[in-house]
């Protein structure tokens, strides 16, 4: 597994949504005080390793219907440059870093990344299959 096909896999390039944790700290006016920022930095790291983590494992159940996609069969897994077993061990080790920086910060907060990891997967494996609702969780 090579480290460009691993940041591929996690899509780092998704991780500009979870921004939007610096927005309290800045309408707040606390975006200098460094010790606010460095729990909004671990927060954002946080959640952008829960976030790559339901890519991968969406990938990993999607795999054989990726492989038949125009574009997604060209994703690290579906082309096989990574490997199930070595993307089951990926999502684990960032499951395992997202919910322990979470935890660090607060149980609430580990809570709700836990939250944010569990509704992903119930729309990865549920209700992305059910039209209406797909459509509705798209606004």
């Amino acid at each position: 597994m090579k480290i460009k096909d691993t940041l591929d896999e996690i899509r780092i390039y998704q991780w500009y949504k979870n921004l939007i944790i610096f927005l309290p700290i800045v309408f707040g006016k606390q975006i200098f005080n460094l010790i606010v920022l460095e729990k909004t930095l671990l927060g954002f790291v946080a959640l952008c390793l829960i976030s790559s983590t339901n890519y991968v494992i969406n990938d990993i159940l999607d795999f054989k219907k990726n492989k038949l996609h125009h574009k997604k069969k060209l994703r690290p897994i579906a082309s096989d440059k990574i490997k199930k077993h070595e993307a089951i061990i990926l999502a684990t080790i960032l499951f395992i870093l997202a919910v322990s920086i979470s935890l660090t910060l607060s149980p609430v907060f580990a809570g709700f990344v836990f939250l944010l990891f569990v509704l992903t997967q119930i729309y990865s494996l549920f209700l992305k299959y059910k039209l209406f609702i797909d459509i509705l969780m798209k606004f």
